[in-house]
């Protein structure tokens, strides 16, 4: 016999969970950066993912398609605001960046800032 539940991946995993990845509960440092801007609002990351987080920031501070910096990874994750409810947003990652070593020209701001944070 199928395991219906297995095998359909529109159904909701008990506890009302509906995320295709595992997300982990963190509390971890964050930024939020655009590539035309020079610097970075502080964020809270709650949960994270290999596609996504859950980060605690002012509603008016997540524009569309920001960076996500996680400061102690030392990752870029350029994302899409899936949602946003209250202090918190939702990002979904569209691709990840690692800050370490060499990066390509436009994100050469963002790894500045990144190194002067890891520094702390």
């Amino acid at each position: 016999m199928i395991d219906l539940i297995a095998a359909n991946d529109n159904l909701a995993p008990a506890g009302g969970e509906r995320r295709r990845t595992h997300r982990r509960r963190v509390l971890l440092r964050g930024k939020i950066v655009h590539l035309t801007d020079d610097y970075g609002v502080d964020c809270v990351i709650r949960d994270l993912s290999r596609r996504g987080a859950r980060i605690n920031i002012a509603p008016e501070a997540v524009m569309t398609n920001p960076y996500l910096m996680v400061v102690r990874d030392g990752v870029a994750h350029h994302a899409v605001v899936s949602w946003r409810w209250m202090g918190d947003a939702g990002l979904t990652f569209c691709e990840s960046h690692p800050l370490r070593g060499d990066v390509e020209a436009p994100l050469k701001d963002i790894k500045r800032l990144w190194s002067s944070l890891a520094m702390r």
